[in-house]
């Protein structure tokens, strides 16, 4: 797992130093993290239109997969769109380390009231400047035990919903309202509503790299550029 690791890593790297993908515009955000620009994408609205993340937790290896294969469709102008995108890798030093995380939960540490004092904390932190830009997110998890198929998760509003209806109809929705996740902090996905944005997560099964969770959230990720590039007109 560990080679498979580095080599999606160190491919992630290889897009983030490119001047330009097909064509879209390389924006570095820093190591693990950039942003395509389109030309003809006309300023409206927040500066991304949809964001894609990936090992938010470090022990759930198949995003960064996805990420790199929906990059790659649009460096070779397989799949194009008039869209600012951008895409995030949340824990990747956890992941080197094939752990969920190394001080506290990534995915719990979004907009805390007190200062940073973990890894992951700060890193929450400097996602913040990006995902409180984005329109739309799409952050892709894993489960720890056997699952028999992918699914959304996310706290409910009605343009979550939405979004998650548009890309994959016949998909399982599992979601919540009330109370945040966590006392602890926000996910991903509520820090991004909390900013007027729209965030969805999706759960691919379980953690690794498995070929069908890959194929699954590929799609998800297409369908999910189709759709807000519908939003957008």
């Amino acid at each position: 797992m560990g080679s498979r690791l580095d080599h999606e890593l160190t491919q992630f790297a290889g897009f983030q130093q490119a001047k330009t993908l097909g064509s879209y515009q390389v924006e570095a955000i820093d190591e693990y993290g950039f942003c395509l620009r389109h030309p003809d994408r006309k300023p409206d609205g927040k500066p991304l239109d949809l964001t894609f993340m990936g090992l938010t937790h470090g022990n759930e290896h198949a995003g960064i997969a996805v990420l790199n294969r929906l990059v790659s469709l649009l460096a070779t102008r397989a799949v194009e769109l008039p869209l600012h995108l951008g895409f995030l890798l949340g824990n990747p030093q956890a992941a080197k380390q094939n752990r969920r995380f190394l001080e506290s939960d990534l995915n719990r540490s979004f907009m805390r009231q007190t200062a940073p004092a973990t890894q992951e904390q700060h890193r929450a932190q400097t996602l913040e400047k990006v995902l409180g830009h984005t329109a739309y997110l799409v952050d892709y998890h894993q489960t720890l035990q056997p699952c028999d198929r992918p699914f959304f998760i996310f706290p409910y509003q009605r343009e979550s919903f939405r979004l998650a209806r548009d890309m994959r109809p016949a998909q399982t929705i599992v979601t919540h309202w009330g109370d945040s996740f966590s006392k602890e902090g926000f996910c991903t996905d509520e820090y991004v509503n909390h900013q007027q944005g729209v965030g969805i997560t999706i759960e691919l099964g379980q953690n690794g790299f498995d070929p069908y969770q890959v194929d699954s959230g590929v799609v998800s990720g297409i369908a999910a550029m189709q759709v807000v590039a519908g939003y957008m007109g």
